[in-house]
């Protein structure tokens, strides 16, 4: 791909699409399940469920941050590998809300989200399970401009 480089920050000028698979929400399911048995809304990846019937899999172990970008988990601060569920993540997986069905990263941040809604029972029925990698829809952006006295 050939890309613009930002002349300010030498960062890509490019965003990314993640949208909600039905294999995130498999991961979100198996989250759920872990601070359940837990007892306590926080898990560590690899301490929590390894050995369990709700082990992630490898697919699922390096996906599992992208659903920060939904705002469906969050890191547990100053906790290394410690995560928890977020109410809006509660919230989505018990089908009380919608989110937007995909969102725009740049530089590993949230810059936009899409205007389409969907709840659980629209993924489960119709996203793809895992995203490939030609699935990826990139754009490019316009670099903001920052004033420095």
């Amino acid at each position: 791909m050939n890309e613009e480089i930002c002349p300010h920050c030498g960062q890509p000028m490019r965003e990314y699409k993640v949208g909600i698979t039905k294999m995130m929400i498999s991961t979100l399911v198996k989250f759920r399940m872990a601070i359940l048995d837990k007892g306590e809304n926080k898990a560590h990846l690899l301490k929590d469920f390894e050995g369990k019937d709700y082990e992630l899999t490898r697919h699922e172990w390096n996906n599992f941050t992208r659903l920060r970008f939904h705002a469906l988990v969050a890191k547990v601060k100053d906790e290394a590998g410690y995560w928890l569920l977020t109410k809006r993540g509660a919230d989505f997986l018990n089908g009380k809300i919608e989110i937007p069905k995909e969102v725009w990263i740049r530089n590993n941040r949230v810059k936009d989200h899409s205007e389409e809604l969907v709840n659980i029972t629209d993924i489960v029925a119709n996203a793809p399970y895992l995203e490939k990698l030609e699935d990826i829809v990139y754009r490019s952006f316009e670099p903001e401009q920052k004033t420095f006295i």
